[in-house]
């Protein structure tokens, strides 16, 4: 499974699939989810969101235990 093989190797999560905003996702520990809701055919806008969000969070430790959501025009939502 994803999220077990992320756990174990401290990876971030960067998604398309929804269930990642429910348990045990939202309540487990892990480093991160970044759910990405930019339109899938405008891979400018997803590197420009996936960029915003990288630099705003220079230091990973802020993404630990955290469930952010990429919304379109560049702006997120931190879920959890």
């Amino acid at each position: 499974m994803v999220f077990a093989f992320a756990q174990k190797e401290e990876c971030v999560i960067l998604t398309r699939d929804i269930d990642f905003l429910n348990e045990p996702f939202i309540t487990a520990k892990h480093e991160g989810v970044i759910f990405l809701r930019v339109s899938a055919q405008d891979l400018e806008a997803q590197k420009r969101s996936l960029l915003k969000i990288l630099k705003s969070f220079v230091n990973q430790e802020i993404f630990k235990n955290k469930i952010i959501k990429l919304l379109p025009n560049e702006e997120y939502e931190i879920l959890q």
